[in-house]
């Protein structure tokens, strides 16, 4: 889960924030902003709640239908 909350397990990187026809036209004109795109990027605050909102409602209303089933 670290990993994931990290970006390691996501492989987050500034390519993935743009159009790949803008990328890749940007990307063929400057060099430099090749090397930016595939620079890992850390994971904002709002992918952080989407995970922890994620885990939340599956422990309230995904476990408790899992238990109900195997009672």
């Amino acid at each position: 889960m670290g990993s994931l909350i990290h970006g390691v397990t996501l492989g987050a990187t500034y390519k993935n924030l743009f159009h790949p026809l803008i990328s890749e036209n940007i990307k063929d004109n400057v060099n430099e902003f090749a090397n930016f795109l595939n620079e890992k990027r850390l994971l904002t605050i709002s992918t952080h709640t989407s995970i922890s909102e994620a885990l939340s409602d599956f422990a309230i209303y995904g476990v408790a239908r899992i238990i109900d089933r195997w009672k």
